[in-house]
């Protein structure tokens, strides 16, 4: 039976496309804003500095612009109002923002993709002061087995003890069977963003399972000999292919130490695609850990968060490394929604409470809008339903997920991206300050 739902109407002719532009809030404390001027503006990912302010991550599309789109950074205070100067960084042709990340010396590294041509998309990093400044920059791209410009797509990046790890997929593939089409990317570099060539044998950049789709979502360094990676991949199982969440292990030059493959056969169902979106550590109070947060969708399109908790220490013989699997969420059909990239609709986020549980957020296309919306969840640390409903955030539009955290004083910040002036109107990226209860008020 379909529970009541809570519903934040945003109505998009009450705002216009500044980021001067806000709701007035019941109180100070909490607030939805909106950035970018002419043209549409994505929210993707944040990072909280010690002082209370945000660096906002995201992608803008002005019309006209022969660069075309373009990595969108913005620096606000923590009532959400801008800092200094929006910054737009990129190369000539399409730019993708996807991760931020706080480096150890206080500067903030973006990770992303520039698109030289149709299939072509190279490797983007991009290193800031907190002032916006451009510092360093590097632009990687891989080769196929013959020779030709591969396609590389980002998803994170990790940083390491001796610099960073670069996570997504490649079409550098090292085999011709004909559904080996992507392999796991992992391109390891120094502080300085140079990467360590894979001819000098000290790392490899890329791996993946046999004549199959892999992705690699997130690297984790364990120690200077071991790390994790956490993707998806359709190869085949059990005569059967299907995507399903997929955790590795790499050695200290890159390759595989243990491809996960006794995994595949006893995480989520062979019914059903099972597409990794997220990956954080559990932390002590939850049971340590590593959670997986994604998306699986049945045959009939219809969608459901799904969470797998794995055990710390993974791949020890004779241990039963998955702790804990659930779908908390009904999210809908997320299938065939026309032009709109499923890296936008598919996106689901978690992080930690700092009490206890967890908040989920995720795409949503389950109110009788019709359209698709923010869904901000509250599980407990089993991924129950801790809310008596989840909270939506949307309009006329179609509205995508970025970016959940809870601060210190235990208020929520989500990032994402809004509709405005309608259906067919701009996107803009939105920032929202919440109370514990995903609301607006005390």
């Amino acid at each position: 039976m379909m529970r009541h739902f809570t519903f934040f109407l945003f109505f998009a002719f009450l705002i216009s496309c500044d980021s001067k532009n806000t709701f007035e809030s019941p109180a100070e404390s909490y607030f939805v804003k909106f950035y970018g001027e002419d043209g549409d503006h994505e929210g993707v990912d944040f990072i909280s500095n010690s002082d209370g302010s945000f660096i906002l991550l995201g992608n803008e599309k002005i019309v006209g612009d022969p660069l075309g789109r373009q990595i969108f950074v913005v620096k606000v205070d923590a009532q959400g109002m801008v800092i200094g100067e929006k910054k737009s960084f990129g190369l000539a042709g399409d730019d993708f923002a996807k991760d931020i990340e706080l480096t150890p010396d206080g500067n903030i590294i973006i990770a992303g993709e520039t698109q030289k041509a149709s299939g072509d998309k190279d490797v983007y990093l991009i290193i800031i002061s907190q002032n916006l400044e451009l510092l360093n920059s590097k632009q990687i791209g891989l080769k196929t087995i013959d020779g030709l410009e591969s396609d590389e797509e980002v998803n994170s990046i990790s940083i390491i003890q001796s610099g960073f790890i670069v996570s997504g997929s490649t079409t550098a593939v090292k085999t011709t069977k004909v559904n080996d089409l992507r392999d796991a990317l992992h391109i390891r570099l120094n502080n300085s963003l140079d990467p360590i060539d894979p001819a000098t044998g000290l790392w490899k950049n890329s791996s993946g399972l046999d004549d199959s789709n892999d992705v690699l979502i997130k690297m984790f360094e364990i120690n200077s000999s071991t790390y994790y990676g956490f993707g998806y991949t359709n190869t085949v199982r059990n005569s059967s292919r299907d995507y399903k969440y997929w955790a590795f292990s790499l050695g200290a030059t890159g390759d595989p130490s243990n491809n996960g493959t006794d995994l595949l056969d006893v995480i989520g169902s062979e019914a059903e695609d099972e597409i990794l979106s997220a990956v954080i550590e559990s932390p002590i109070q939850a049971g340590e850990g590593f959670i997986l947060s994604g998306i699986k969708t049945n045959s009939s399109d219809e969608s459901q968060s799904f969470i797998v908790k794995l055990q710390k220490t993974l791949f020890v013989p004779g241990e039963d490394n998955v702790l804990a699997e659930e779908s908390p969420t009904v999210l809908g059909n997320l299938e065939n929604i026309i032009d709109i990239s499923p890296y936008l609709v598919k996106r689901s986020n978690m992080t930690s409470l700092n009490q206890g549980g967890f908040l989920l957020l995720s795409g949503s296309k389950v109110l009788s809008n019709d359209k698709l919306n923010v869904s901000l969840f509250k599980i407990s640390n089993t991924f129950l339903d801790t809310w008596q409903a989840p909270i939506f955030f949307g309009g006329a539009g179609d509205d995508f997920a970025g970016s959940v955290t809870e601060l210190a004083d235990g208020k929520i910040i989500i990032i994402g991206t809004m509709t405005l002036g309608g259906v067919t109107g701009q996107t803009k990226m939105v920032l929202m300050k919440l109370n514990s209860e995903g609301k607006l008020s005390d």
